[in-house]
């Protein structure tokens, strides 16, 4: 509302040019969103598996009726579950900024393929929706060098069909 609808980007960015990986040239730019999931994900990976908070938000997010028969303040845990998840979509759109232009629209083909990423490894399973995402991230790179770019989605959701359908918990899911 401050800004209005106008597309914005960033103009001087701190890193510029390309790392040459044989079969495919990756520019610098896009390796700050990438180095920035793997610290939010091993971050919010300690923080769930290796503190007392952590813990009463996996808790809360099993069993929420025996979490509070624990003792576990189950509204605070939802409350800091969801400024987490807000922190983490933050950081995320910030990472983006470096080679995306941002509008208020940016964020929708973000969502339906973050969804099928997370589906695909698995809900609940932070490692699971990590290598979901890599998965999805691999098949866009690969169908849209090798491919067309509109069949690069299609390809996509087909891999989500067919992982939903044939294992529906994801495949890293127990």
């Amino acid at each position: 509302m401050t800004i209005g609808s106008r597309v914005r980007s960033i103009t001087n960015l701190m890193l510029s040019g390309n790392i040459n990986l044989g079969i495919i040239s990756v520019s610098y730019q896009k390796l700050v969103p990438m180095a920035v999931s793997v610290l939010v994900t091993v971050f919010l990976f300690l923080f769930l598996n290796k503190t007392q908070t952590g813990m009463a938000i996996r808790a809360t997010s099993q069993d929420k009726e025996a979490a509070g028969l624990m003792g576990i303040n189950t509204e605070r845990m939802q409350t800091l579950a969801f400024a987490v998840s807000s922190a983490i979509a933050g950081a995320a759109g910030c990472a983006l900024t470096y080679f995306y232009f941002v509008s208020p629209t940016v964020s929708s083909p973000f969502q339906i393929f973050g969804f099928m990423a997370v589906c695909i490894g698995g809900l609940g399973s932070i490692g699971g929706a990590f290598l979901g995402g890599l998965l999805v991230g691999i098949v866009d790179l690969l169908g849209g060098t090798y491919l067309s770019v509109a069949y690069k989605y299609v390809i996509i959701a087909v891999m989500y069909l067919a992982v939903v359908s044939i294992k529906p918990q994801g495949i890293f899911k127990r």
